[in-house]
C-alpha cells in the first residue's frame, strides 16, 4: 500500500517510523472522518471543527484530511472560517459518489 492508503512520510528515519507506527489508527481515523463528513453533507467543517467533534487534537486530523483529499474523498468547499489560532482556514466537505447522491434525492 502507498499514500494515500497509508500514512505517508517524506524522509526515512523518524518520519517513516512514525508513519508505520500510526498506519492502522490513521486508516481508521480517516474512514471515520470521511463517514462523518458524508453524514453531514453538504455542511462543511474546518480541521479544527472536525478534531473537536472527535475529541482529538488537530495533529492527527490534518494529515487524514490531506490523504482523503488526495484520494478525492473530501474537497475544499470554497469557504474559509477562523481556526482556533485565529487564522482563516479552508472548510472541508465530503465528495459523494453518484450512488450516494441518488440515495439522498431518491
Amino acid at each position: 500500500m502507498s499514500y494515500p492508503d497509508t500514512a505517508g512520510y517524506k524522509t526515512p528515519g523518524a518520519s517513516k517510523e512514525a508513519a508505520i507506527a500510526v498506519r492502522d489508527q490513521a486508516r481508521v481515523l480517516r474512514k471515520r472522518i470521511v463517514a462523518y463528513l458524508k453524514s453531514q453533507y453538504p455542511r462543511d467543517y474546518t480541521a479544527d471543527e472536525i478534531a473537536e467533534h472527535f475529541g482529538l487534537s488537530l495533529l492527527p486530523v490534518r494529515p487524514r484530511l490531506a490523504e482523503a483529499h488526495y484520494a478525492r474523498e473530501v474537497e475544499q468547499s470554497g469557504k474559509r472560517r477562523l481556526s482556533r489560532a485565529g487564522r482563516r482556514v479552508n472548510c472541508w466537505r465530503a465528495v459523494l459518489t453518484e450512488e450516494e447522491k441518488a440515495a439522498r434525492h431518491g
